[in-house]
């Protein structure tokens, strides 16, 4: 790769979106002078022994067949950025790149380098991203989360209405539901806020509409309770 006309940077795409194990983007960018240039990159989720703070992604550039490799992090506190490190001709580099609307765009810098470069990436059209990797036994899926927000917030709220509902109960579920709605800033990191919002009042509102939606919902809230993630 050539230092004012390629770029090494990664996506969180790949992750949890980015539930694909490996994919490929169309490249766009421009370097510290200005040169545009494209190409494609594979990113494939790593999946080490031990344990990991973070997701952990495999990334290979190909410029007209010219290939780069890097290695690169998803930040654990915000999980649609992913820093990659990568060394380029003996030089090394850094580059932090953002997703949003199933692309991504960011900034990489290449040791003495007389600027910064930006890219873009966009899936490959006409591809797909590779089946979802089975779920970890006990892993919180995004339909658990918005279920348990859902439900903890229409019980408290209900009983919150009912003259002599039971006051540590309705502790219980509120404390619940703030557990869950953390959770799901995590586990749907790649939805909008608009959509979770969304999600959670659709599934409320398959109780709310239900005669006996406080009969079915209570169960359920229980159930969110007992299985609570901790608040961190």
């Amino acid at each position: 790769m050539r230092l004012m006309s390629t770029v090494a940077c990664a996506v969180l795409l790949a992750a949890a979106a980015f539930a694909a194990d490996s994919q490929t983007f169309d490249v766009k960018g421009k370097g510290p002078n200005g040169d545009a240039y494209t190409g494609k990159v594979t990113l494939t989720e790593v999946k080490p022994g031990g344990t990991v703070a973070s997701d952990v992604i495999d990334v290979v550039w190909d410029f007209n067949g010219s290939k780069t490799q890097g290695v690169g992090l998803v930040d654990p506190n915000n999980k649609k950025n992913l820093i990659v490190s990568y060394i380029m001709e003996g030089v090394p580099g850094l580059a932090i790149m953002t997703e949003q609307d199933n692309k991504a765009s960011g900034v990489w810098y290449v040791q003495g380098a007389p600027g910064t470069g930006t890219e873009e990436w966009t899936p490959v059209a006409g591809t797909d991203a590779a089946p979802a990797a089975p779920a970890e036994a006990g892993a919180i899926t995004y339909e658990r989360a918005i279920t348990c927000a859902a439900v903890t917030s229409y019980v408290t709220g209900m009983l919150r209405s009912t003259p002599g509902a039971d006051a540590a109960k309705i502790d219980a579920y509120d404390k619940a539901n703030s557990a869950w709605t953390m959770k799901l800033s995590d586990v749907g990191a790649d939805k909008t806020m608009d959509q979770r919002i969304d999600d959670i009042r659709a599934k409320q509102g398959e109780w709310a509409n239900d005669p006996d939606g406080m009969a079915k919902a209570t169960p359920v809230a229980d159930d969110c309770v007992a299985t609570a993630p901790p608040m961190e």
